[in-house]
């Protein structure tokens, strides 16, 4: 269960929280019985913007600090880990590459491979070509096309994006 789910924030009193009613209310009742009042939401916003803002500033600070003791560590000759000890700590370096795949160029080197040496090293992958396409036909296609193409997915609720922006 993820920590907010029992913290809703909502603006109905449903049945059963007549009990809670009469208790003070910190604007973030369990099991979402109270909206926050006007002025949490803002020590909220506040609260979040100012996490937000040092969280960034703090993260950049360590993508800085890595990149420096990635440079500095002693990598032998084709390895992609080291490792460095200072201030009390060990600290383990492993080097990644994100490597992306260029489909027009897969499809031409195919030409010179074997279908069965291709099949080992590369994998068909049907990926929709874009939401707006998918949304537009679970919304006008038959009902059971739809509905087929809903059976295809899997759909996982995401956390929440909020961007701060400050207001002078």
């Amino acid at each position: 269960m993820h920590y907010l789910d029992s913290f809703r924030l909502t603006s109905h009193s449903p049945a059963g929280c007549k009990e809670r009613d009469s208790q003070a209310s910190t604007g973030l009742e369990e099991g979402g019985c109270h909206a926050p009042s006007f002025q949490i939401l803002e020590s909220l916003i506040r609260e979040g913007a100012a996490l937000k803002r040092e969280i960034d500033d703090k993260t950049a600070r360590l993508r800085s600090i890595n990149l420096l003791l990635a440079e500095s560590a002693p990598f032998k000759s084709g390895q992609k880990s080291a490792c460095l000890i200072g201030g009390g700590y060990k600290v383990r370096i492993r080097l990644h590459e994100n490597i992306t795949w260029d489909q027009e160029r897969i499809a031409a080197f195919r030409k010179y491979l074997p279908a069965e040496k291709f099949l080992e090293l590369f994998r068909m992958i049907f990926e929709p070509t874009s939401k707006k396409e998918i949304d537009g036909f679970i919304a006008h296609a038959d009902k059971e096309l739809s509905d087929g193409l809903k059976w295809c997915m899997s759909v996982k609720a995401g956390a929440p994006q909020l961007t701060y922006e400050k207001l002078d």
